[in-house]
């Protein structure tokens, strides 16, 4: 049987961008997503954000101190939610410009150019159990680059 298409379904996900700073990104999508719900109930539920890897280390930040940036936003928290709840889902990308550089050129986490994860398995797997332990509502991570070889 197939099921009807609803509107209810679906997830309208914001991606934070290398231009941005993080910290301000986050205000920002609090204070979008309050006024959203405040029009039309649907968005309470229905809007979620996605966090860029490259992105944060773009925008100035280290994926490294992530927490303390959360902790920061949480004082300028409109919807008086945990704001861990928000991210449904990580874009995880190595980054080849340096951190503050406003620009992102996504490579592989494991590539040794990378300025996010510096191509550290160990650094991706502390990332990984970091989200797996903070962010209960985020579905998984898009691996953007061929982050596999098969041989």
């Amino acid at each position: 049987m197939v099921s009807e298409y609803s509107a209810n379904n679906v997830l309208i996900l914001f991606e934070n961008v290398a231009k941005t700073d993080f910290a301000d990104y986050l205000v920002s999508y609090m204070w979008a997503k309050y006024h959203l719900s405040k029009i039309k109930p649907f968005f309470k539920k229905n809007i979620g954000m996605t966090i860029d890897t490259a992105h944060v280390v773009g925008s100035g930040f280290s994926i490294k101190n992530v927490e303390s940036i959360f902790d920061r936003v949480k004082k300028e928290n409109a919807l008086k939610t945990d704001i861990h709840d928000e991210v449904r889902l990580i874009h995880m990308n190595g980054n080849e410009k340096k951190k503050s550089s406003k620009q992102d050129k996504h490579l592989s986490v494991f590539d040794k150019r990378d300025t996010v994860f510096g191509g550290d398995v160990n650094n991706v797997k502390d990332f990984v159990n970091y989200v797996k332990t903070n962010f209960k509502k985020c579905y998984g991570f898009i691996l953007e680059r061929n982050e596999l070889t098969f041989d």
